[in-house]
């Protein structure tokens, strides 16, 4: 396989690549694979993929895996990541931002309790991971986080970097 991986110049190839599982995160999808003789597990997205041959070798499969397990376990950057700190998140989500999480939770420990019809109030246990930073992020505005205070302060910096891209001074 020919693969370009993101913000790379240059394709990589992989000579075997053992696929476990097919995964969809939003928009994007995703191969969950060993490549070559490694053990293991990532992701490459489907759309970086330039090439690929079948070699007519056997796929090698990863003992027990479980592709359910994997994303609960935070395989696709959310959920329960054993090695990684888990905290307990208190978030509102305002003008209607957080409702899909009443159809997607984050995690089986979601709990969400509606504060009125654009507002919502979501608790979940989660590892602190970039991708989960990056993600709380992206909504802007429409999401306040309650608690941590270190998460609460980290997401207030990046938006204060933000917000000084746009200073009119």
């Amino acid at each position: 396989m020919e693969y370009l991986p993101s913000g790379a110049a240059a394709n990589k190839n992989y000579q075997a690549v053992h696929i476990q599982g097919l995964v969809q995160q939003d928009s994007m999808v995703y191969l969950v694979t060993m490549l070559n003789e490694h053990e293991d597990l990532r992701l490459l997205a489907l759309h970086r993929i330039q090439s690929a041959k079948l070699n007519h070798r056997p796929i090698r499969r990863k003992p027990d895996f479980d592709l359910q397990v994997y994303i609960q376990q935070g395989g696709l950057g959310f959920g329960d990541i054993a090695d990684t700190d888990q905290i307990e998140i208190a978030m509102l989500f305002y003008h209607g931002a957080g409702h899909h999480l009443l159809d997607t939770p984050l995690a089986d420990n979601q709990r969400v309790k509606k504060i009125d019809a654009q507002t919502l109030k979501v608790e979940v246990t989660l590892p602190l991971t970039p991708k989960l930073t990056w993600w709380l992020t992206s909504f802007g505005p429409d999401v306040e986080i309650v608690s941590p205070p270190s998460l609460r302060a980290t997401l207030a910096e990046r938006h204060r970097q933000a917000a000084a891209y746009y200073s009119f001074d």
